[in-house]
């Protein structure tokens, strides 16, 4: 009797296909913790610094009068003062700027202050937000009173 050898090369398809399923299961645990935490962070400030502009803004269209936002970069706070036509100016609110630990704000005035309009529009210097060694410029625009980030 004549035996014949039958030798195997390569894969079926059924095995490609597991190591492929397998090979996306670890990909997609693993990816995020390689995803880079100082943009997070980034965003996290602008998003702080962007949603005190929008609160202030907001005051500001809601009540007719102008709104005054300081920001002590150096110091990470802030107060909003409103303006009253015929009694006195009072302060709505104030406080820290909760940022992430390794979030830096600056600002070439000791003390940035942007004012509100009850138009709508806005003016006041940009900031600098700093995450590691990236960074982002929020400015105000003038005629909107809109918010906006830039990354350098």
């Amino acid at each position: 009797m004549i035996r014949i050898s039958v030798t195997r090369r390569g894969f079926t398809l059924v095995e490609m296909l597991v190591v492929i399923v397998i090979l996306a299961i670890v990909s997609a645990v693993t990816i995020p913790a390689f995803r880079s935490n100082s943009d997070d962070q980034l965003a996290n400030a602008i998003r702080v610094i962007t949603t005190l502009m929008q609160r202030s803004r907001q005051t500001a269209v809601e009540r007719g009068e102008n709104v005054t936002l300081v920001v002590d970069a150096e110091h990470a706070r802030y107060w909003a003062v409103v303006h009253g036509g015929n009694s006195a100016d009072s302060v709505v609110s104030y406080g820290a700027i909760e940022m992430s630990s390794g979030a830096t704000l600056s600002s070439d005035a000791l003390r940035s202050r942007f004012l509100f309009e009850p138009s709508g529009s806005a003016s006041g210097p940009s900031l600098v937000v700093k995450v590691d060694s990236r960074a982002a410029v929020i400015a105000l625009d003038r005629w909107t009173g809109d918010a906006h980030a830039q990354a350098q």
